[in-house]
């Protein structure tokens, strides 16, 4: 089986979205930053209450509601946007080159402009499926994506993928 496509900005952006959001380290950074800086809001409020200064306990105390209710909304937005720089900051000059996939028993080898490598089947340890995107993993640490809206079937490419043994996680319903 062979499959042509381009990645781009997005594709890597989405699979750092993904791994980050499956890792349980990262839930519980975001968690307990949360809540310290809600925590600190309301306790400068509460000292500020406390020296009689009712203006200042007022406004700590409204940013320390406001962090409770939209501190995690902006941290997915500044972390997005941190991956969206590192991406174009490491990736920008690999951004939109035709790429050449075929998938064979044993390997799939990819090929483009920048390179050519290959990746044995039998080191593929999942795959995970996203509702845009197929993410090889293997053992070594590194992943292949595979975007599905570039790909003129990827029904055939999940079927050929489960023909291989692969398991695939079903995650159609994921969103960052």
């Amino acid at each position: 089986m062979q499959l042509d496509f381009a990645l781009q900005l997005e594709d890597y952006e989405a699979f750092q979205l993904y791994k980050s959001s499956r890792m349980e380290k990262f839930k519980k950074r975001r968690r307990n930053l949360w809540i310290f800086v809600t925590v600190v809001f309301l306790a400068l409020a509460f000292y500020a209450y406390e020296i009689g200064e009712t203006f200042l306990m007022y406004v700590l105390g409204v940013l320390g509601v406001v962090c409770l209710f939209f501190y995690p909304r902006f941290y997915n937005w500044s972390y997005k946007r941190n991956i969206r720089k590192s991406i174009q900051t490491g990736f920008g000059d690999k951004l939109g080159f035709t790429e050449t996939m075929t998938i064979a028993k044993d390997r799939i080898h990819r090929s483009s402009k920048i390179g050519e490598g290959s990746v044995l089947i039998s080191e593929i340890e999942n795959v995970d499926e996203t509702q845009q995107h197929f993410f090889l993993n293997t053992s070594e640490g590194t992943s292949v994506v595979i975007p599905k809206y570039k790909i003129e079937d990827p029904v055939k490419l999940r079927e050929k993928l489960f023909d291989l043994g692969l398991d695939i996680n079903n995650d159609l319903d994921w969103k960052y």
